[in-house]
């Protein structure tokens, strides 16, 4: 996890010098929430429940591009018979965004840390490796303006997820292809 911080650390602090200033930043804050029924769990079936809900929070550096902090809690579950929820893992970290087509879409990508909730037959909890979720082109509508703040409607009809919490022994790992929705307020 160091050798891919000091990797990522150089190119964030690069990528924000390189981008002209704001006059005044726009801060983002989201409230989002996701599911997907196909996933590739280790020794789950290929249909499985994976629902959650996060927190995102950011920055405009241009029109276009913006940088924020995401925090998810990612429950598992499967549709077997007597299929259960399971805790699964918080997923927390870094990502830039990028806005277009006059900030009705936007594409985004999220490096960071993902820590089991609870324990595996082989893993305890509080295990940590890492998450990586891509999102490609997402649907954005503006729902309101009042006071200063732009309140938006977000749909990102599909997205893949890596998540590893438990990267020694038998690594646990799960990709996810996600939907999400979010409603977020932009000051």
């Amino acid at each position: 996890m160091r050798a891919l911080m000091s990797f990522v650390r150089p190119l964030l602090l690069l990528s924000l010098l390189s981008l002209p200033a704001v006059a005044r930043p726009t801060v983002r804050l989201a409230l989002e929430g996701h599911g997907s029924l196909f996933n590739s769990g280790s020794g789950a079936a290929l249909l499985g429940l994976n629902f959650g809900g996060g927190l995102r929070g950011g920055v405009d550096l241009n029109e276009h591009w913006g940088v924020f902090l995401h925090v998810e809690n990612d429950v598992w579950g499967n549709t077997g018979l007597g299929g259960l929820l399971h805790a699964g893992v918080l997923n927390y970290g870094v990502g830039g965004e990028f806005r277009f087509a006059g900030g009705l879409m936007r594409t985004s990508l999220t490096l960071g840390a993902s820590t089991l909730l609870e324990p595996t037959v082989i893993d305890p909890a509080g295990s940590t490796g890492i998450f990586v979720e891509f999102r490609p082109p997402g649907l954005r509508w503006t729902l309101a303006r009042a006071a200063g703040a732009t309140f938006v409607l977000g749909l990102d009809p599909i997205s893949f997820m890596l998540e590893m919490p438990v990267l020694s022994g038998i690594p646990l790992a799960r990709i996810q292809y996600r939907t999400s929705l979010c409603l977020e307020v932009a000051f």
